[in-house]
């Protein structure tokens, strides 16, 4: 019996190239699943411009340079997803956590020592940042460097924030009255205005815009004297993946040459 041709050859090689396409895109899909990461983060109490808590669309959500950066390297790297950034930690439950494994990134971390046996550096940077103190605006105090600090003694306390890697780098600098009492930048600011404290240390970009939310724009003032600058790193557990930590390095590679993270951070400055 003769069989019979197909009435519609066109049609029948258009359906089989339909067939094949789509088996092609399950198949990347499917590759794409299985070289997916989401990575576990949590977001920094009191550390904006990092973090900042918003109301959009009459929602309550985080936005904020490290928000941003994240989205950058899911955009860059769609197989990484970064989870938890919608959720609030205090910095050193937050570092605990990824030491432990509970987590396994934070966004915005400085460098030091004590860090540094605990956790992993992600190269290149994420942004730099610069320190300054803010002082009463009456203060007439002039300050270059930190042995004007040291020279001032008990008149010189620094107020600085609870649990930062800034009191650690202060305790490097010596010599110097250190207050880390405070959990937040508006009660370091509250402290200053009322006399608590001569000196309150915090970084740009931020310390602005800390100024303006505590209500006090003509109350404080910022000494132009960079007193320290450093870099902002995304750091990881050591519990996480090789395969992920060269996945993160290369699309954070790729957006600091392309000046996407300088974009970002500018745009908080």
């Amino acid at each position: 019996m003769a069989r019979c041709k197909p009435r519609h050859p066109q049609l029948l090689q258009m359906a089989r190239t339909a067939y094949l396409s789509a088996f092609a895109a399950a198949a990347l899909l499917a590759s794409a699943d299985a070289n997916a990461q989401d990575i576990r983060t949590a977001a920094q109490d009191s550390s904006e411009p990092k973090f900042i808590a918003a109301t959009v669309g009459g929602q309550h959500v985080i936005i904020g340079l490290c928000i941003d950066i994240m989205r950058a390297i899911e955009h860059e790297d769609p197989s990484l997803h970064f989870v938890g950034d919608q959720r609030w930690m205090p910095l050193p439950r937050i570092e605990h956590s990824v030491q432990t494994g509970v987590l396994d990134a934070a966004c915005g971390l400085l460098r030091n020592k004590d860090r540094e046996t605990r956790l992993r550096y992600i190269e290149p940077e994420l942004f730099p940042v610069r320190y300054h103190l803010a002082v009463r605006s009456d203060d007439p105090v002039q300050i270059e460097n930190w042995d004007d600090v040291r020279k001032l003694g008990d008149k010189g306390v620094i107020l600085t924030l609870s649990g930062s890697g800034e009191i650690k780098r202060l305790q490097e600098v010596g010599g110097l009255i250190i207050d880390a009492q405070a959990m937040t930048p508006l009660q370091n600011l509250q402290k200053l205005h009322s006399g608590h404290g001569r000196f309150f240390l915090q970084r740009y970009p931020g310390l602005d815009r800390d100024i303006r939310q505590a209500g006090l724009v003509g109350k404080i003032k910022v000494l132009p004297a960079v007193m320290d600058g450093t870099s902002f790193y995304l750091v990881l557990g050591k519990h996480v993946s090789q395969d992920t930590v060269e996945r993160l390095q290369k699309a954070i590679i790729s957006l600091t040459k392309r000046g996407e993270l300088a974009k970002i951070a500018e745009k908080w400055n």
